[in-house]
């Protein structure tokens, strides 16, 4: 009786995880179909060179 009773719980619980993995499959979907339609934006070039412009020697 105690082995039917794990048997059944193992299962639903491999049921639990299968049905919350295939959801989220279906989220990372739906977010690569927005990412393919959409422009992706870099913002880590905007084309300021981060320089300050010396060369930091000074002269004697």
């Amino acid at each position: 009786m105690v082995v039917v009773i794990l048997i059944l719980l193992s299962l639903g619980v491999t049921g639990f995880i299968m049905v919350s993995d295939a959801r989220k499959n279906d989220s990372f979907k739906r977010l690569e179909q927005r990412a393919s339609d959409g422009t992706v934006v870099d913002s880590s070039s905007d084309g300021d060179a981060g320089g300050d412009g010396g060369d930091g020697s000074g002269g004697d």
